[in-house]
Formats: C-alpha cells, structure tokens, sequence
C-alpha cells in the first residue's frame, strides 16, 4: 500500500511512506472481531418464531440480519436479502418459523480472530455477516460495513478523501474524523510516534489541499513562493487539534504592487480554511495571513 504516486507535494519534504502506511492500516485492522462489532447488532431469534416477527424486529432496530439458534446454540442467519428471495418473490406465509427460510449452518468467526481474518473470510466466502462466537455462543455479529466504518478513520482513507476534495467546506467535514482517527489508532495500540505523525499527515494533507483549491481559484502564481509550516506540523507532532503555524516565503522577484495581492488572498484563504478545520489561528500571530 504505497500513496507515494498520488501524494505529489511539491510543498513538503516529508512525503507518506508504503510502510508507515502498511503499518496504520494493519495494526487497525489488527483488532479483535468482537472490538469491531457493536453489541445492537447481534440479534438472536430462536428458530420457532415465525418470519413475521422476524420482520418486525429487524424492520424496529433497522439492522440487516439476526441470527437464529436452536436451545441458544447457532443453527442459522437470516438478512435482509431473505426476504427478498424466500419470502415476497416465492410467497411464503409470513408466519411460518423462520427456520424456513435462515441460511442453515453459517459461516461464523471466532472472537478472537482479527478484522483481517474477517474480512479475507467475506471475501473467500461471498458473505457480509459473520456470527461471533465464544465457548460455543454467539457474542457479537460483524458485518463488511463495521469493517468498512473501522477503516473509513484510517489515515490513508482520510488523506485520499482530502486529496480529492474540492471546497473547504469539504475539507471541514472530513477534519471532523481526525478525532475518531486519534481515537481508534489508540485503541489499536499503536505508538505514540505513530499517533502524532498520523494526525500530522492529516494536516500537511489539507494545507497541500487548501493551496491547491486557493490556486485554482485566483489562478497560477506570479512568482515562485514556498508554503512553509513550523510548530507542531514540522516536528510531525500534532493533536487534534494544534493551531496553524506557517508563513509564505515569496521568489526575491517580488513587487509588492504586481503580486501582493495575490499572495494575500492566497494566504487568507489557507488561513482561514485552516481555522474552519481546526487548526486555529495561532494565538501569538505565526501564520501566513
């Protein structure tokens, strides 16, 4: 997994790495099932009770599947898509037991097993629901959207989404994650190093954005100028959420009068995007506005 070729900033020496990001990606996806489940989702029917009591308890809670068992061991799964093919289109009788239409003896994972078992495991099996089990009961359900939530805090998910990004409002939206990105890489136990330099590429990542959108925007640059980050960003040190400190650098052809105006509204519009993410004005005047 290596974002060098789509990480093209010509701002920033630091660029992200194939292995640092292998790294982030595996030790999320290196929890434990039953940590990526949540606990609503598993619901338990037994196989007597009939198809439209079924229907109604997945229609209240708005989930996508139960699990069926016989004397509390796993004997089957019903989705939703069941319903679709073994009860409207054949025109079963609703209240027959849900047992005639469960997906009989289900794919199931242990509680042990990690996200990337579970998901190698969906993939093999063409399945998006896996029963959890623990001494022989059902603990928890996964399904391919809790492994898909899980990742969509992952670093490289974040930045390509900034990458592509085309407003600041955007840009806001997307910041709004960072502290479920913090939250999740402590959970999966990784260091603090690895922590402090993923939130920091988050942040590169926005103001490489920010000067792209500004660029387009006003239109190709004069001169030459360089954007330049200092405080916590430098040192690849930030949290949620740092305040911005940065300054323009601008090609000794300068002149005030031809290019000053540019410079300032491209200043502005970082600044300013940087605030509305986050990365407040800084307290003691550091930045490029």
């Amino acid at each position: 997994l290596d974002l060098k070729g789509q990480v093209k900033n010509t701002f920033f020496a630091v660029k992200l790495g194939g292995a640092f990001m292998m790294r982030i990606y595996n030790s999320l996806l290196a929890n434990s099932v039953l940590s990526m489940s949540r606990a609503n989702d598993a619901y338990l029917v037994d196989k007597n009770v009939s198809i439209k009591q079924v229907a109604k308890l997945m229609s209240k809670n708005n989930v996508t599947s139960v699990i069926v068992t016989d004397e509390d061991k796993l004997c089957g799964i019903v989705t939703d898509c069941a319903f679709c093919t073994k009860v409207v289109a054949p025109s079963i009788d609703i209240n027959s037991p849900i047992s005639e239409i469960m997906t009989n003896n289900p794919v199931s994972i242990a509680h042990y097993k990690s996200g990337v078992e579970a998901m190698l495991l969906m993939a093999n099996t063409h399945i998006r629901h896996l029963p959890i089990i623990k001494n022989k009961q059902v603990v928890g359900m996964v399904t391919a959207a809790d492994l898909l939530r899980k990742q969509s805090h992952n670093v490289v998910f974040l930045i390509n989404e900034i990458l592509v990004s085309n407003t600041t409002d955007e840009l806001e939206e997307i910041s709004k994650q960072v502290p479920l990105l913090l939250q999740h890489s402590y959970e999966s136990n990784m260091d603090e190093h690895g922590i402090t330099y993923s939130v920091s590429s988050i942040g590169r990542s926005i103001n490489q954005q920010l000067l792209k959108q500004a660029e387009a925007l006003l239109g190709d640059p004069p001169i030459e100028y360089a954007w330049v980050v200092a405080g916590s960003l430098a040192r690849s040190e930030q949290i949620v959420h740092s305040d911005q400190d940065n300054l323009l650098i601008l090609a000794d052809d300068y002149q005030e009068e031809l290019h000053g105006e540019y410079f300032i509204k491209l200043a502005q519009y970082v600044s300013d995007g940087l605030n509305a993410c986050g990365y407040v004005y800084c307290p003691g005047d550091v930045y490029g506005n």
